[in-house]
């Protein structure tokens, strides 16, 4: 009897350990996920500030049409890459939602959703640094 006791308390012992490392790995993938969702907003949103200023402060000097036309383009991209990040964001707390309450496909789903939306968002960054570089090109060089 003191044998089966023994047993029992050590499965009892390892499955307690498995579940805290489980339990570990998922908060550092939680973890990850919001790192990821906060520097793709701000580095969109960074970004779209400092362009705005610049466009301030060389507005009055005179920009070529086309450097304008792409520095607007730009801070839309800008905007539009905080949204998808903000989206992102949205989407990862339905998934943890519909996680905990065992909607496990819809919630793989959403997690889907939420990694697509901000590889989105960081996309918007590239396509906006390139559109603003671009501009100060056609700016610095007429």
């Amino acid at each position: 009897m003191d044998n089966n006791t023994e047993l029992l308390k050590m499965k009892q012992e390892q499955e307690i350990a498995l579940f805290n490392a489980n339990n570990q790995i998922g908060l550092s993938i939680i973890t990850m996920g919001q790192n990821a969702i906060k520097s793709a907003t701000l580095i969109n949103g960074g970004a779209a500030v400092a362009l705005l200023a610049f466009i301030g402060n060389v507005w009055d000097k005179g920009v070529a049409h086309n450097a304008a036309l792409l520095l607007t383009q730009s801070v839309a991209f800008f905007a539009a890459g905080v949204l998808f990040a903000s989206l992102g964001a949205g989407a990862t707390y339905c998934c943890q939602h519909l996680l905990v309450s065992q909607y496990i496909k819809t919630g793989l789903w959403f997690q889907c959703l939420a990694i697509a939306l901000v590889i989105v968002s960081y996309c918007m960054f590239g396509w906006a640094s390139w559109s603003a570089y671009s501009a100060f090109i056609i700016h610095f060089l007429r």
